[in-house]
């Protein structure tokens, strides 16, 4: 089978909307969602309130108005406000966090027993290292869509909109002034990251066929150099390093310029507003209070855009993992019956048997019959598809078409434990588990009693190594029967 795993980066094919996919993990805990996104929005609102106690000591104090007291009063506001804010903030973020990591646990379970459904053929072209990663990296880090994003959202939707109506409301000309520079920063912001998504998917997928690159040559480093063949594999490596890094140089050269502009123009709020409050207050038509008061708005206003780009930002990152999941997720199953049939006898007949990769046909109208209790050497050059045929036959996928009947029962027919049990298919990759002796011998027959393990081993010829083992069937082997030797693993 062509290792098309390894053979290039993969981009998944395109997903919903990342916040939609992740609501659908709080599902079952709504109310303690929303309770969350309310309180969220009351402290980014609470926010705002160290700059208005500021506005009213300043101005009051310009205008001769305000005294001691009336200080200690706007000082205790803020200071209830500021406590206010953080009781806001713990309890958001402790009903948010409680929502996400149910949604990950439900989540980690669905994909898991969908893995489990899936071809055993599948394994062969997805990498071990980007299913882990999948299932533990990157579905943790859903954990910042559902705890933060969601509630972090709607109050860098809600909050900034409330705020900008009241600025309108005071002065539109000073409102304006204020707002202008956000919104061109916001529309050279999504051009930005309109251009440089694709270029971050070949990032991603860059990144994902390093790890693999490495993961493989450091797994297999034994064998590298026993076969003198270091440098090829440090060029495979070296190569996927030069591509990381020029698709890493053309992603930060190509947005330094934009990236220089947002930043002035996001930065430059205050400037604008001091500018124009200057002109009016000289015309007249503009109070020092007012001027100061949306000055010290458009320093809270530029707290509150920061908040809506990095939601912005870790937006892109989400969709990308909920993409990767979606590829596993929206893999057809391999569908089994729930009662299966009976086999009358021990024989296996292909039917017309054709199997294609993409355009590429591996078998094509495969024919023969194999009596019981017969044997069968199918012999062909490397990659004519003799593994393929064997694993057709141990329904390890199924042909593009044709039929494969093991006695007289299409294999569709059977449940999967029957045909299991029918089938025994020894791979030229030995994988053993990190467990015991025993408990790899039975992982077939999980229920099997120690007699029956003991004499399956004297049948394979394990007996002999396995009472030279320190705890003998109860050895626990290791990563990939570490302890044993290749010889030994194949027995075992």
């Amino acid at each position: 089978m062509p290792d098309a795993a390894l053979s290039s980066p993969r981009i998944a094919p395109p997903s919903a909307s990342p916040l939609r996919e992740s609501l659908a993990l709080a599902k079952n805990r709504h109310v303690m969602l929303v309770a969350s996104v309310l309180l969220n929005c009351v402290a980014a609102l609470l926010t705002l309130v160290p700059y208005w106690g500021i506005y009213k000591v300043a101005s009051g104090l310009l205008a001769g108005t305000l005294d001691r007291d009336g200080v200690i009063q706007v000082a205790l506001i803020v200071a209830a406000a500021t406590l206010l804010r953080h009781i806001a903030h713990w309890a958001t973020t402790t009903a948010a966090h409680h929502v996400a990591l149910d949604g990950i646990h439900q989540l980690r379970q669905r994909l898991y027993r969908h893995l489990n459904t899936l071809p055993l053929s599948y394994f062969d072209t997805h990498h071990p290292s980007d299913l882990a990663r999948a299932l533990e990296d990157d579905t943790q880090a859903l954990e910042d869509t559902v705890a933060h994003m969601i509630p972090e959202t709607t109050a860098a939707v809600v909050v900034p909109l409330g705020l900008i109506c009241v600025l309108f409301w005071i002065d539109w000309r000073l409102a304006t002034a204020c707002v202008a520079p956000y919104l061109f920063a916001s529309i050279l912001l999504g051009k930005v990251m309109q251009r440089g998504r694709s270029a971050a998917q070949a990032f991603e997928a860059n990144r994902a066929y390093m790890t693999r690159a490495v993961s493989d040559i450091i797994h297999n480093l034994a064998t590298v150099r026993l076969f003198n063949r270091s440098g090829a594999a440090m060029a495979r490596i070296r190569e996927a390093f030069h591509e990381h890094e020029d698709l890493t140089r053309k992603w930060v050269v190509g947005n330094v310029v934009p990236a220089s502009f947002f930043t002035i123009l996001a930065s430059s709020s205050l400037s604008v507003v001091v500018a124009a409050g200057y002109l009016l207050y000289r015309g007249g038509s503009l109070t020092i209070d007012s001027w100061l008061l949306f000055g010290l708005l458009s320093l809270g206003l530029n707290k509150i855009y920061g908040n809506v780009v990095d939601v912005t930002l870790r937006y892109g990152k989400q969709r990308d993992i909920w993409r990767k999941l979606n590829s596993i997720l929206k893999t057809p199953p391999q569908h089994w019956p729930a009662h299966g049939a009976t086999p009358a006898d021990a024989s296996i007949d292909v039917n017309a048997v054709e199997v294609r990769y993409g355009n590429r046909t591996v078998l094509q109208d495969i024919t023969f019959h194999l009596p019981p209790k017969s044997s069968l050497a199918i012999v062909g050059a490397s990659g004519a598809g003799k593994s393929t045929l064997a694993k057709l036959i141990a329904r390890m996928l199924d042909p593009t078409s044709g039929e494969i009947r093991i006695g007289s029962h299409p294999v569709t027919d059977y449940t999967e434990t029957t045909l299991r049990r029918l089938v025994s298919y020894v791979s030229q990759d030995v994988e053993l588990l990190d467990l015991t002796v025993a408990e790899n011998i039975a992982l077939g027959r999980p229920d099997a009693s120690r007699e029956e393990i003991e004499r399956a081993a004297a049948a394979a010829r394990c007996t002999e190594f396995i009472a030279a083992l320190p705890q003998g069937y109860d050895t626990r082997l290791g990563e990939n029967g570490g302890q044993l030797s290749g010889g030994q693993r194949q027995r075992l």
